[in-house]
């Protein structure tokens, strides 16, 4: 779970220093993409320099296309759990129809 910080009084300012946070690249799974956009949530809001703007936009570019590609797994699995909670909410209500949420 990604849990939110306060942001840093800077950002870092060279190409090298932005990679050591993270290597932009095509992201491959669950762990990439939100490592990803808390590295764009931290840049987020600071005044940039021509290669932290260079960096933040290939970033921002793999997680577009990392989204764009996993759409529908994402709205599977938000349908789900949307589902889920409204079944076990329904499954203590009083006077709840047990046929309509099996």
């Amino acid at each position: 779970m990604i849990t939110k910080t306060s942001k840093p009084r800077s950002i870092p300012n060279s190409d090298a220093e932005l990679v050591s946070i993270l290597m932009p690249r095509p992201l491959h799974d669950a762990v990439d993409y939100p490592y990803a956009l808390s590295v764009l949530d931290m840049m987020a809001g600071f005044q940039m320099n021509a290669d932290q703007e260079d960096y933040f936009d290939a970033v921002a570019t793999f997680v577009e296309r990392y989204e764009s590609e996993h759409q529908v797994i994402v709205a599977i699995i938000a349908d789900r759990q949307e589902s889920h909670v409204v079944k076990s909410r329904a499954a203590t209500a009083p006077g709840r129809c047990p046929v309509f949420f099996e």
